[in-house]
């Protein structure tokens, strides 16, 4: 008996499990809960070049065990109606700049487990993690370092992450800080990595700009520091 053609086409879907947009949906809600992440933003895009749409999840301040990731995005291939997915895989923005890792599955269950290895294993580039785990002390390490260095009248009431709203591309990805200074002055920080794998910190506040470019990404906090001292104090 000869299988009809519909009835084929059926069997080859259910074959590679084809994974509706609600699906993901329903496993970035369970693997990135209100606990772990401070925000998660989804949205559409058309790659002009490849002529495909991608579902791009981004992720703002993630804390998993022991694992902290300040900014990441998972892409997925969908349909044009966006109703499933292409092809059963991501690729995830394992570090700075445009260096994606595209991770396979066959159902959600093993989607789920892959991601968790991911974070378990903080498998993200070492850039990233950097500046990820300077991010969660820089407060703190301002200040200690402004009285190491002689800089006792000023205080840095906080410097917070300030979560990027619009899609960005890998290759134009910076970092927004807000400075808070004895809570009555404000200044911006951008932090970006340029193509000479060097990291440029742009400071303005008002009509005024400062920028440095240092090797190490480690350097961030002196950086800071040398910057509020000399053009600050």
């Amino acid at each position: 008996m000869k299988t009809k053609y519909l009835d084929f086409i059926k069997l080859n879907e259910n074959k590679h499990n084809i994974i509706s947009i609600s699906e993901i949906e329903k496993v970035f809600k369970e693997v990135f809960d209100d606990t772990k992440v401070s925000s998660v933003k989804t949205l559409y895009d058309y790659d002009e070049d490849r002529k495909e749409t991608k579902l791009i999840i981004s992720i703002n301040n993630l804390f998993y065990n022991e694992t902290n990731i300040i900014f990441t995005k998972f892409v997925f291939v969908v349909d044009d109606k966006k109703e499933k997915l292409r092809k059963n895989q991501f690729s995830y923005l394992y570090d700075i700049n445009c260096d994606f890792r595209t991770v396979s599955f066959d159902d959600t269950d093993e989607m789920i487990i892959k991601m968790n290895e991911i974070l378990e294993g903080e498998k993200f580039g070492q850039n990233l993690k950097d500046l990820s785990d300077i991010s969660v002390t820089m407060t703190s390490n301002t200040n200690e370092w402004l009285s190491d260095n002689g800089v006792d009248n000023i205080s840095i009431y906080s410097i917070k992450y300030q979560p990027l709203v619009d899609n960005i591309s890998c290759d134009s990805l910076f970092f927004r800080f807000e400075i808070n200074i004895d809570d009555s002055e404000f200044i911006e920080l951008n932090i970006r990595k340029n193509e000479d794998n060097e990291f440029k910190l742009s400071f303005n506040k008002g009509d005024w700009f400062h920028h440095v470019t240092i090797p190490d990404i480690k350097g961030t906090i002196q950086t800071i520091g040398d910057t509020i001292k000399n053009y600050i104090k």
